[in-house]
Parts: C-alpha cells; sequence; structure tokens
C-alpha cells in the first residue's frame, strides 16, 4: 500500500486538499520528512512510495 492510499482509505475527505501540500508525517504515517518545502515536485513521488511493512527492517 502507498502512502497516497492509506491516506484515500483513511481520510477521502482530504485527498485534493492534503496529499500534495502536506507530507506523510503530517498524518503520523512517517516520524519525519527530509522534504522542507510543501507542494514540491517530489510531493507526488513521496506520497506513491510504499509503505513499509510493520514488523520489517
Amino acid at each position: 500500500m502507498t502512502f497516497r492510499e492509506k491516506l484515500q482509505a483513511e481520510h477521502p475527505d482530504q485527498m485534493e486538499a492534503y496529499w500534495l501540500h502536506h507530507c506523510p508525517d503530517s498524518f503520523g504515517y512517517e516520524d519525519y520528512s527530509d522534504c522542507a518545502d510543501f507542494a514540491c515536485d517530489e510531493c507526488k513521488a513521496c506520497w506513491d512510495r510504499e509503505m513499509p511493512e510493520k514488523g520489517k527492517s
């Protein structure tokens, strides 16, 4: 599951307003983000990353 798919499942009302302007860590999906520029070109790529499976390194 990608970060974007998780946001769609959990917060469908926030897809348009938030997923391009906030990082996955804004929703508690990650502990940090290297992105310092909201609404950057890398946002789509960031949200389309596969989420790590819990319990796996």
